[in-house]
């Protein structure tokens, strides 16, 4: 075996090493246990561009991903010896694949293939065999019996890009019990990686209702950077309760590829107790356990970006230790991380949090004095002294005001340090009838929450409470939905004068929750502890107080449901239904049904919703039923998507047109924003070979080609229509290069031919119908 730099060759002796130990092992015990040598995969030593156990979309990465350097036909060879047992043909997925078992159970699986071999192994007559006899181009499974045998390093086929991704080899190894295992730590020698994983930032996230980071985060991200051979922050987090944490981490690949790791390990002040990953193998089953494990709103396979948590998530039973971070004391903890890849090499980090009482400062009055106002107020120091320690400054007191109608806060004073109560400040000529006024404490990147003095009327004959109120108005709202709380905030109209109160009314007729609301600058926040609600739905209601007025109230079309993990849960919202089978979650949760106020994009039309299920990133173990009600029954263009905010764009998700019903249903494994669209746009044939006129050699024209554009619910392997002199011919779709293909059932005579093409996507829309002209060429003919 030829081997590539940084890889050696897998001289290993296990028999030698077992007699040299003076152990007597059966041998079958010893092949059960120990996977095969491997040999690599393919004709060439390349590397590899998708690591074991990386993060997928709903699971996990089952193998390795192996450079053809973006092109196809390479030479596959087995790794060691055995027998092809099954053989796999999907349009998407793996698409073309062989799966070789190996003495002791071992299993090893080649995806991705142009084809199998037929001239020593007759694969290929094997494939047509099975289409023959099921009537289907793509039959899925094929069990071989009796097995095919091969020997190490014998050809049983070429790469392609069938299925899904673009030319690559996957590669797996499976244990006796078929869970993947990764290749590279299974067989030392087999491929080594030099480079070490680059820890890239951590993310501080709130996991108690009264948790802030850096005095009003709810969210932090904290870039690393390396010094003295260990990674860390540049500032030290302050954080006044408990936490989770996730590192964004990469193993840097050839050609600028981000690999993933296969472990981490995260422990305060060195304590052995802490978080700790391996994901040297899995189960198929563990698939769920991907949003567990990775973060899975901000973790994305194109282009990658992989954030793990450093917590133990309740049912993550493949991690141990550390659930959630908690500092107390005087001095920083030290939240010690260390990540490795496949090949062992490891980073180190190290990141001091600082815990303690955010100071917090309250206006509490403001008296006008001529050009001047008198603004008093009181501060609850907290650990203020602390804060300023780590952060290296003075704390800073900073004062805004806004007369009445604006919507702009004009700044009046940042002190260089905080000042005695009450304070003097200068507020320009505005003749507005009232002021309000806000302030925080400050020092470098620690700031706390805006405190908010409500409107002051220095002239109690303007004062607008002697007019009608004005009209409660929510500008916009959203809804940040984290572990144990949601944090949901309403912009209003500038100039509002009085705090709205969040009112919850549960379906059941308990009696209604109430929250008040928090200033933060630019919209009022209500803090939700989750856990309380009840498993009933409950509905929010916003009430508006006047100055003195009665109250107003707003309905917000959303709904909060606790559900129980053991016991099938419906939630209804707005005529649409989420049906959530026992064992779906790995505990009881509080989820969120929300109608999203953004229009659909794509030129698609909105029959249903859209609707946003929350929170965001969370995979169910269990399929869970969404049903959208729609206003065209029995209609091909209807589907249900999901918007891919990454690309922004929307996802077909299915189902297939139900005639009959008023709704359309399909199952889904993840969290996120659905609606029911309308595909009403035809695609697009952009690009053909041959072109018209064009005049070939009969090698030139072997395959027809069509470049296809299509939005909506996307095409099917055949939707691309290939007529060969009147002829059809059979063509197949590739959607990740958006090009279909065809290969004539026959070579072309020379003379005159003419091709006739035409696409149809899934909603039935269909493009221009496209003629073509061409000639192909005698062998005395010349090209013009």
């Amino acid at each position: 075996m030829q081997c590539a730099p940084g890889r050696r060759s897998p001289g290993r002796k296990r028999l030698v090493t077992w007699a040299l130990l003076g152990l007597s092992i059966p041998f079958a015990a010893l092949a059960a246990s120990s996977p095969p040598d491997l040999l690599w995969p393919l004709e060439k030593d390349t590397d590899l561009i998708a690591s074991f156990g990386e993060y997928r979309v709903d699971h996990f990465h089952g193998g390795v991903d192996i450079s053809t350097r973006g092109t196809i036909g390479w030479e596959v060879r087995a790794a060691a010896g055995g027998e092809i047992f099954r053989l796999k043909v999907q349009w998407r997925g793996y698409g073309r694949a062989i799966y070789v078992r190996h003495p002791g159970g071992w299993i090893t699986v080649y995806a991705h293939l142009q084809d199998f071999d037929n001239r020593t192994l007759g694969l290929e007559d094997r494939l047509a065999g099975e289409r023959a006899r099921r009537g289907i181009r793509f039959p899925g499974d094929i069990y071989l019996t009796p097995p095919v045998s091969v020997i190490r390093g014998q050809r049983i086929g070429r790469t392609g890009e069938s299925g899904a991704g673009g030319p690559h080899l996957h590669f797996e190894l499976r244990d006796p019990d078929n869970r993947p295992v990764d290749p590279i730590r299974a067989v030392p020698g087999w491929y080594s990686d030099p480079t070490p994983p680059v820890l890239e930032s951590v993310e501080l996230i709130a996991s108690s209702e009264t948790t802030f980071i850096d005095g009003s985060w709810r969210r932090k991200r904290f870039p690393l950077r390396k010094t003295a051979g260990r990674y860390t922050t540049e500032t030290v987090p302050f954080i006044n309760g408990p936490v989770v944490a996730s590192l964004r981490v990469a193993d840097p690949g050839p050609a600028g590829h981000r690999l993933g790791i296969v472990g981490l390990r995260a422990r305060l002040n060195g304590v052995a107790s802490g978080y700790e990953l391996d994901l040297d193998s899995f189960g198929f089953s563990d698939s769920p356990l991907a949003g567990l494990i990775f973060d899975l709103r901000n973790s994305r396979l194109t282009p990658p970006s992989y954030d793990y948590f450093l917590v133990r998530r309740t049912g993550n039973r493949l991690g141990t230790g550390l659930r959630e971070i908690r500092v107390s004391g005087e001095s920083p903890v030290s939240l010690e991380l260390e990540s490795y890849d496949s090949s062992g090499n490891r980073s180190r980090g190290r990141i001091a949090i600082l815990g303690g009482k955010t100071p917090r400062i309250r206006l509490t009055g403001g008296i006008p004095h001529g050009e001047q106002w008198e603004i008093t107020y009181r501060i609850d120091p907290g650990d203020r002294s602390r804060i300023e320690l780590v952060q290296g400054e003075p704390m800073r007191l900073e004062l805004q005001g806004r007369p009445l109608g604006s919507s702009e806060y004009l700044p009046l004073r940042l002190s260089e340090a905080v000042p005695a109560s009450p304070m003097y400040v200068e507020v320009p000529p505005s003749g507005a009838a009232g002021w309000s006024f806000r302030a925080r404490l400050r020092t470098g990147v620690f700031q706390t929450h805006w405190s908010a003095l409500q409107t002051i009327f220095p002239d109690p004959e303007r004062s607008p409470d002697l007019q009608p109120p004005p009209r409660a108005e929510i500008l916009s709202w959203d809804l940040d939905h984290l572990d144990s709380f949601a944090d949901l905030r309403v912009r209003l109209p500038a100039g509002w004068a009085t705090e709205p109160v969040l009112r919850l009314e549960d379906s059941t007729g308990r009696p209604p929750k109430r929250f008040p609301s928090r200033w933060n600058g630019e919209e009022f926040s209500f803090l939700i502890p989750l856990a309380d609600l009840r498993e009933s739905s409950w509905s929010p209601v916003i009430l508006f107080p006047g100055i003195r007025s009665e109250v107003q109230t707003r309905e917000l079309p959303m709904v909060f449901r606790r559900v129980d993990p053991y016991r099938s849960t419906r939630i209804d919202h707005e005529g649409a239904g989420v049906t959530i089978p026992a064992r779906a979650l790995f505990e009881a949760r509080t989820l969120s049904l929300l109608t999203w106020n953004r229009p659909p994009a794509d030129q698609l039309i909105l029959r249903g919703g859209p609707i946003r299920i929350l929170p965001e990133g969370l995979l169910f173990r269990r399929s869970v039923l969404l049903e959208i009600p729609g206003r065209s029954p029995g209609n091909q263009r209807l589907g249900v998507y999901r918007w891919d905010g990454l690309r922004n764009h929307w996802v077909f998700q299915g189902p297939p047109p139900d005639p009959g019903g008023s709704y359309l249903t399909t199952t889904i494994r993840r969290t996120g924003i659905y609606a029911l669209l309308e595909d009403r746009t035809a695609p697009v044939i952009t690009g053909h070979h041959p072109a018209g006129g064009a005049r070939l050699r009969p090698e030139e024209i072997r395959v027809l080609m069509a470049s296809v554009e299509e939005i909506g619910k996307g095409i099917d392997w055949d939707g691309v229509r290939f007529e060969l002199d009147g002829i059809p011919q059979v063509g197949e779709y590739d959607p990740d290069r958006l090009i279909a293909e065809c290969q004539p059932d026959n070579p072309l005579a020379p003379g005159d031919h003419r091709l006739t093409l035409q696409a149809i996507d899934r909603a039935g829309n269909r493009s221009t119908r496209i003629s073509v002209d061409f000639r192909v060429l005698n062998p005395v003919e010349g090209v013009k």
